[in-house]
């Protein structure tokens, strides 16, 4: 009896910390763009492929003349509130649009979280299938106007009003045309935390027996 107590007990605490620590934030976009917005100098098209997410269903893309002027690419969400969420992934792949012109260099995505132009960022590479990747925030670096400005080293409150999550292709090397294609942006709580909250609780119930 009293291990199913303990066990009980675990469970609730871990339910109650997820409670507690934030609610996950999750763009599917299979209820349309869901807020998001597209910038950069070599956009030139973007939207939505009605079945062309990793399960088939609709997913986001953005496509760039890596050939014309500008410094890249990118998409961002509306406003956020991340209070509590620690880690954000998302299926991600950069394919050719136009076989006579297929993008040449790194395929380097940045995902990261913005206030504004401070940014922080870690950049993981695109292949031409989907793939999931995995961010903690505990991972970003500052980058850009945040690294210069000693106001914005760290990141920002989570529950900043300005806070967003933003995707981005920079021209560092690259030519010819890409499309990013994306889906199933998440923001959760870091599963680990929650593993050590119920350990936590089931040691200070048998420290009660």
């Amino acid at each position: 009896m009293k291990h199913y107590v303990i066990g009980c007990v675990a469970v609730l605490a871990v339910f109650a910390m997820a409670q507690v620590g934030g609610a996950a934030v999750s763009f599917d976009f299979n209820s349309g763009l869901q807020g998001w917005s597209s910038y950069g100098g070599i956009t030139t098209d973007s939207g939505l492929h009605l079945t062309g997410g990793p399960d088939g269903s609709q997913s986001r893309f953005h496509v760039g003349d890596f050939d014309l002027a500008g410094w890249g690419m990118g998409d961002m969400s509306p406003v956020v509130n991340l209070t509590g969420l620690s880690k954000m992934s998302v299926d991600a792949k950069l394919t050719d649009p136009v076989p006579l012109d297929p993008y040449v260099g790194t395929k380097e995505l940045e995902f990261m979280l913005a206030v504004g132009y401070a940014e922080w960022t870690k950049k993981v590479t695109l292949t031409s299938s989907y793939q999931t990747f995995s961010v903690d925030f505990v991972a970003l670096t500052p980058n850009y106007y945040a690294n210069l400005t000693p106001y914005f080293g760290a990141l920002p409150a989570l529950n900043n009003p300005a806070l967003k999550i933003k995707l981005v292709m920079r021209n560092a090397s690259g030519s010819g045309v890409g499309e990013l294609q994306y889906d199933n942006v998440n923001v959760t709580p870091e599963p680990a935390s929650l593993a050590l909250l119920g350990l936590g609780v089931i040691a200070a119930v048998r420290r009660r027996r």
